[in-house]
């Protein structure tokens, strides 16, 4: 990856969510999930947890169904990535005052 980010004069963040995930499940109390291990949803049996309520308390839940997170599980993940990208030092040329200083 370094490589390409020599190559290309470019900067990848790298981002490991398998790992983000697992930290969140082992404490799921303090970003406000009461179930990070079990899904709201069922899609094996196409039936919801008790407490999830048809989906109305799916918030609670980190994961909506067995493979994808909830709405709250992608927000959650959202904001890690914009933390993330915010820590770039951002240089954006600007292409009109190239195409202005040619006009001069």
């Amino acid at each position: 990856m370094r490589d390409i980010e020599n190559e290309f004069d470019i900067e990848i963040a790298e981002f490991n969510s398998f790992k983000f995930l697992r930290r969140v499940i082992y404490r799921a109390e303090l970003f406000g999930f009461s179930y990070a291990r079990e899904p709201c949803f069922f899609y094996s049996t196409q039936t919801f947890h008790p407490d999830c309520d048809f989906g109305r308390n799916s918030d609670a839940f980190l994961f909506f169904d067995e493979k994808h997170t909830s709405a709250k599980g992608n927000k959650l993940i959202g904001n890690a990535l914009f933390e993330l990208v915010n820590e770039f030092d951002w240089e954006v040329e600007d292409k009109d005052d190239d195409h202005n200083d040619e006009e001069d």
